[in-house]
């Protein structure tokens, strides 16, 4: 009886960080699309990006994954992952990606520790680091940022109504990609 109780509890953690994991994914796809709009720094790091390039970022084996897409206004995210993104980053267990994604660790860190994998041409992958430092700089309050970065982007006395803009989309973003 035991053990059949901590195999049912262990399904429901691991489906509970799933389901944090996907939120995460979504959040960071929504101030995506709102911090390319409004801020500077991550246009003229997209703009050189191809028309139709595609990047993705997800959870190996079969956890939640997005794609952000380069469109002609600017980028677009999709719930799910695109086939053949020219950059996928991949997450290779779920613990490695929650540690990522609720500002335990950084992205520079986990990539030391091998976390994750990154398939796409080495320019490429760099440009989409420095946009996701970007966005997550947006995501996260100051302290984590500063925690979890050598030397984070710094976004000035402008990156508060940004900031302020992405958390007032969270949420209807939230329901809208979750529902689609």
């Amino acid at each position: 009886m035991g053990d059949k109780f901590h195999r049912w509890r262990a399904l429901g953690v691991y489906q509970l960080k799933m389901w944090i994991a996907r939120l995460a994914l979504l959040a960071v796809g929504v101030a995506f699309e709102v911090a390319a709009r409004l801020n500077r720094a991550l246009r003229d790091e997209i703009s050189v990006w191809a028309e139709g390039f595609v990047f993705s970022l997800g959870v190996l084996p079969h956890g939640p994954s997005i794609a952000i897409k380069k469109t002609g206004r600017g980028v677009r995210c999709f719930g799910k992952g695109l086939p053949n993104p020219n950059v996928a980053i991949l997450f290779k267990n779920i613990d490695g990606a929650l540690l990522v994604f609720l500002g335990r660790i950084g992205t520079p860190v986990a990539a030391a520790q091998r976390r994750f994998i990154v398939h796409g041409p080495i320019a490429e992958s760099s440009q989409v680091a420095r946009t996701l430092a970007i966005v997550q700089s947006f995501l996260f309050p100051r302290i984590v940022v500063d925690k979890t970065y050598r030397r984070p982007p710094r976004l000035g006395a402008s990156g508060l109504p940004i900031k302020a803009a992405i958390y007032l989309a969270l949420v209807p973003g939230l329901i809208l990609r979750a529902v689609r």
